[in-house]
């Protein structure tokens, strides 16, 4: 389960849950995995914790499993929308989503809070409509089970990020970033420096690390943003200056592979343009031009004609009349 806490600028967006037992009966945790005991009716119940005592309520229906089968892909803990992804079920430590409409030349910026969630917020701009648009966060237990090697450096956290259904390409994305957080614990207890930080993404067989930055700390956290050509796999790292040399960001200025790394958003109700209608910035250019030239011209000719017109006018006389004589035209 999760909660929208609103103002977003809210200072203290965590909640209490809780459950309320109807004909059905049901447990949660305080990371919102709620857990069907008894076939019937529940309501959870999410309590602000800033004292406002201000709540949301949802029903819920417990019925039985279908099937006894572990599926192979989707959710884990925490739920997630039940979008299919490919990772693996049992290395999805959490799943957390956010669903926002994406508008073509207009910023969008998905945020998360799920308790856990390492990642922030996801932001970019589409060159298309998008529509209603999903973005999914999958926290791993350990590497991603779609790369086929380990992040390199002193790893923090793996993490998958899916946008929308894959009807796009990161060729449609620009100003594409992530907005993420390391617990100040974790850097203190492995004496990392918080400025050997990195977002890596795993790209056409390998790891490279992303132009990574540090935007700010509270008590708890240490806060970041990176740039990324795409989402895929990812891993959080602490990398030494030397590692830092060796995986270079060059490949990840290219198209994605081939293996389901690109990057993915929905492209419902998207306004295609007209093929009449596409050109590129280039093609206007020259367009434009020939079109000055043109006028260039014209305007040249125009104040030559008027300068020389006498001369013009004789020239135009022996051309009608190359032999010099006179004629009479007679019309019957």
């Amino acid at each position: 389960m999760t909660a929208a806490v609103l103002p977003t600028n809210a200072i203290d967006k965590t909640v209490i849950w809780s459950v309320i037992n109807g004909t059905g009966t049901a447990t949660i945790t305080q990371t919102g995995l709620l857990t069907g005991t008894a076939v019937g009716t529940v309501t959870v119940k999410a309590t602000s914790k800033d004292g406002s005592n201000i709540a949301g309520i949802y029903n819920i229906t417990v019925s039985e499993a279908q099937s006894t089968t572990t599926p192979t892909t989707g959710g884990g803990g925490g739920g997630g929308g039940g979008q299919s992804t490919g990772e693996k079920y049992e290395n999805i430590e959490l799943k957390d989503y956010s669903i926002k409409y994406v508008l073509r030349d207009t910023e969008t910026v998905f945020e998360f809070t799920k308790e856990g969630n390492s990642i922030v917020g996801i932001g970019f701009t589409a060159r298309l409509n998008g529509g209603q648009t999903k973005t999914v966060i999958e926290m791993l237990k350990s590497t991603s089970t779609m790369v086929n090697k380990a992040a390199p450096g002193n790893v923090y956290k793996n993490v998958n990020i899916w946008v929308g259904d894959g009807k796009t390409t990161p060729d449609l994305l620009s100003d594409a970033r992530i907005m993420f957080k390391v617990e100040k614990v974790w850097i203190a207890g492995n004496g990392i420096d918080p400025a050997s930080i990195r977002m890596l993404r795993y790209n056409s067989g390998s790891w490279a690390q992303l132009p990574t930055s540090r935007t700010g700390e509270d008590d708890v956290y240490v806060y970041y943003i990176a740039q990324t050509p795409g989402f895929s796999a990812f891993a959080i790292s602490s990398i030494s200056k030397e590692e830092q040399q060796a995986v270079s960001g060059s490949n990840q200025q290219g198209s994605p592979s081939q293996s389901g790394e690109s990057a993915q958003m929905s492209t419902e109700d998207s306004q295609t343009p007209q093929a009449g209608n596409v050109f590129s910035p280039e093609a206007k250019s020259s367009g434009s031009s020939t079109f000055l030239l043109v006028l260039a011209g014209i305007s040249a000719l125009g104040v030559l004609s008027y300068k020389y017109k006498d001369q013009l006018s004789q020239v135009r006389t022996q051309l009608g009349n190359p032999d010099g004589k006179r004629y009479r035209r007679v019309k019957r």
